[in-house]
C-alpha cells in the first residue's frame, strides 16, 4: 500500500467511484445505476452547484478505495431558503480504515456552518454524531402504519426463526384486523399518478408555504427531482391540487414494500377523508406492483390519529432520522413549527 491521499470529488470521479461502489461487498447496484444515482444527487438536483461539495474520497495508487458524500437540499428556514447538507454512503476498504475517521471528519466539516441532516446512521455513526450534538427530528410518534398485502413474507420478516410455528396464525390475525379497515368516502377527493409537476405545484407552494417555518422546499422544481425515484400522486378537489404523496418503493431482504416518503396538505382539507382515500389509493398501487407492505409513516400527530381512524395496524419504529443546527442559526425545531418527513438526509432520496 502507497500513500494514499484524501481528496474532494469531482464529476471526473463518477466512473471509478461508480466501480468502487458496486464492488464493495455487500452492493448490490451495477455501476450504472450508481452513475445514476451521481446524476440525481447532483448534476440533476436543482439545489446543486458547483460550489457544493461532493464529498470526499480516499485514493491510492490512482484508485478509489474510499468514500462518503452529501448532496443539498432547498430547506425553508424563516424567511429564507438556504441550503441543507444530506450525509450519504460511507464505506472505505479494510486496509484503509485507519482512514475512516479522516475521511468521515473532513465531510462533516463541510457542514459545521450548515443545517444538516443524517437519517440513515448505522450505530457507530449514531455514537459519533451524539458526541456533535445531533438530536433526533420532532416526528409525530414512535409508531407507523401499515397494511399487509402478504401475512406470511411479512410474519417471516418480524418473527424469523418462529416463522413456521406461528405464521399461520399471524396471518389469521393479520388478515382479520385488515378486514375492519374502513374504506373512503367516494366523491370528496380524487387521487391521480402524475409523471411530472407543474405549475399548479408552485401555486400551492405559495398558498401553504407559511404553514410551518422550518420544512423542506416543494416547489414545481424540488417536487419533480425528489419524485425522479418515486410515484407521485396528486390529491385532487374539484380539479384543484390540494396536496400531494410520494410513494417509494423499497426492497430489504427480498420483502418488497412501498412506503410514503412525502406527504404534503392544503391546510383547509378534511384531513381524515384525505387520508382515507390516500391510504385505499397507495394500496392500490401496491397491489399493482405485488409489494408485500405498505408503509405509513406518522410525520405528524394528527397524521397518526388519521392512519389510526382508518384501522391500519401499527408497529414500533427504532428512529434513526437526526439533525443538528450550526450555532449561527439561533433557531430550534419542534412539533409545532417544523414539518420532517423523509426527504431529509437520503432515507427517501
Amino acid at each position: 500500500m502507497s500513500e494514499a491521499l484524501i481528496r474532494q470529488i469531482t464529476d471526473t470521479d463518477y466512473t471509478g467511484l461508480a466501480e468502487f461502489l458496486s464492488a464493495f461487498p455487500g452492493d448490490e447496484k451495477a455501476p450504472e445505476q450508481w452513475q445514476q444515482r451521481f446524476r440525481y444527487w447532483w448534476d440533476d438536483n436543482p439545489a446543486f452547484d458547483e460550489s457544493w461539495t461532493r464529498g470526499f474520497v480516499i485514493v491510492d495508487s490512482g484508485s478509489i478505495v474510499g468514500f462518503v458524500g452529501s448532496f443539498p437540499t432547498l430547506f425553508k428556514c424563516g424567511e429564507q431558503v438556504v441550503k441543507a447538507f444530506n450525509g450519504t454512503t460511507w464505506r472505505v476498504l479494510p486496509d484503509y480504515r485507519n482512514l475512516s475517521i479522516e475521511l468521515w471528519i473532513k465531510n462533516r466539516e463541510i457542514s459545521n456552518q450548515i443545517m444538516s441532516f443524517n437519517t440513515t446512521p448505522t450505530d457507530i455513526v449514531i455514537k459519533l454524531i451524539s458526541k456533535l450534538n445531533y438530536r433526533l427530528l420532532p416526528w409525530g410518534s414512535e409508531q407507523e402504519s401499515l397494511y399487509v398485502l402478504n401475512p406470511s413474507v411479512y410474519t417471516h420478516k418480524v418473527f424469523n426463526s418462529w416463522f413456521p410455528v406461528i405464521s399461520p396464525l399471524i396471518g389469521v390475525g393479520v388478515n382479520l384486523k385488515q378486514a375492519m379497515v374502513r374504506k373512503a368516502t367516494k366523491g370528496k377527493y380524487a387521487y391521480k399518478t402524475l409523471p411530472g409537476t407543474d405549475i399548479s405545484f408552485d401555486e400551492l407552494w405559495e398558498r401553504t408555504k407559511d404553514t410551518f417555518a422550518y420544512t423542506n422546499v416543494r416547489t414545481a422544481d424540488s417536487v419533480q427531482w425528489y419524485s425522479i425515484n418515486s410515484i407521485l400522486i396528486g390529491i385532487y378537489h374539484e380539479d384543484s391540487l390540494q396536496g400531494y404523496a410520494l410513494a417509494t418503493e423499497n426492497d430489504i431482504n427480498n420483502v418488497k414494500e412501498l412506503y410514503v416518503a412525502d406527504l404534503w396538505l392544503f391546510p383547509g382539507i378534511e384531513l381524515h377523508k384525505a387520508i382515507s382515500g390516500l391510504v385505499d389509493f397507495v394500496i392500490g398501487i401496491a397491489k399493482i406492483r405485488d409489494c408485500s407492505m405498505v408503509r405509513f409513516p406518522h410525520f405528524t400527530e394528527k397524521l397518526a390519529v388519521a392512519y389510526k381512524k382508518k384501522g391500519l395496524l401499527h408497529k414500533k419504529i427504532n428512529r434513526r432520522n437526526y439533525y443538528r443546527l450550526p450555532s449561527s442559526l439561533q433557531i430550534d425545531f419542534t412539533s409545532d413549527n417544523s414539518y420532517f418527513t423523509l426527504l431529509q438526509g437520503d432515507y427517501g432520496i
